[in-house]
């Protein structure tokens, strides 16, 4: 078997409506890289899809390294190459029936459209705590019977936090993602809530610890590096009977692709994190990743549109 020769390509993609992060500016468009890996005569692709004012590392610095670095150590970048090497030697496509989905609930959407039965997730922290409540209490009584989960990006001290988690307690509230802006407060906030919560880009920097309300790991493989890092994550829900939900950070469709047969082999049982891709107005595949009922298909055959994308190296 001769070696992988790995090829980079930047793509531009619109997004549908403007996102920020941090302290960043608005961002109007998605920008990665997508990586080819050529190993004899197979080609599998992988995607490097960094978020300023989100990830470790930014596109600039990934550029950088690659153009000039002899190793690669940027978690984004090790993803995407795992990525395309393992599709290259026929990795996991996802199954003939996709992966079902927990649909993407933004800060200011007051309808839902979702089967019952099905997953959602709903963005909170960024109006005030009652207003959040208040909305959060409404989708819940108008959704009878879908199953929420909540996302604050770490917005609230410990005391909004418990202040919340007890106004909207309910037996179909899956977690509470990231809600803590200190993670010494978790502790804290374990003791006095019965609301289940999850860790998400807390695993960037802190190991997880079996607090009795930790429900779940909210696992971005852009964000954490490489697949050993991924099923290490994987591994240790599973030893401490918490479930992993794989996540996507608004990447293409050939990241989603990854992403979406990842969770279909790893966590089949668990709706993933992958409605970022509906924020799109455009691809750099053809035909697009489709999305009925909640599932998202992955049997269909694709292409990569390389008119859409400028070599680097």
């Amino acid at each position: 078997m001769s070696a992988p020769i790995f090829n980079f390509f930047r793509y531009d993609i619109p997004l549908r409506s403007a996102l920020s992060f941090g302290n960043r500016e608005a961002m109007h468009s998605r920008r990665g890289l997508l990586v080819r890996c050529r190993m004899d005569d197979a080609e599998g692709w992988g995607e490097v899809a960094p978020l300023d004012g989100y990830s470790r590392d930014t596109l600039e610095e990934v550029e950088r390294e690659i153009l000039s670095a002899e190793t690669f150590t940027l978690p984004s970048l090790k993803c995407g190459m795992d990525w395309a090497a393992s599709a290259s030697q026929g990795g996991p496509a996802g199954g003939d029936d996709g992966v079902e989905i927990a649909r993407l609930v933004a800060h200011d959407q007051v309808v839902i459209d979702a089967e019952p039965g099905s997953t959602v997730k709903v963005k909170v922290g960024r109006s005030e705590l009652q207003q959040d409540i208040r909305r959060v209490r409404q989708l819940m009584d108008e959704h009878p019977g879908i199953i929420f989960r909540l996302d604050a990006n770490r917005a609230w001290r410990v005391e909004d936090a418990v202040t919340f988690a007890r106004a909207v307690e309910n037996e179909r509230l899956a977690f509470i993602e990231e809600p803590l802006r200190d993670f010494a407060d978790y502790e804290s906030f374990d003791q006095q809530t019965a609301v289940g919560f999850a860790l998400d880009e807390s695993l960037v920097d802190y190991a997880p610890w079996p607090w009795k309300n930790l429900r779940a790991l909210v696992i971005k493989p852009t964000l954490l590096g490489g697949f050993s890092v991924v099923d290490e994550l994987i591994q240790w829900a599973f030893d401490h009977d918490r479930y992993a939900v794989i996540s996507s950070m608004y990447e293409s469709g050939v990241g989603i692709r990854r992403l979406a047969a990842m969770a279909a082999e790893r966590t089949p049982d668990v709706p993933a994190g992958l409605d970022t891709y509906s924020r799109l107005a455009g691809d750099v595949v053809t035909p697009g990743v489709t999305m009925q009922n909640g599932m998202m298909k992955l049997n269909d055959a694709w292409q990569v549109d390389m008119d859409k994308l400028v070599q680097l190296a």
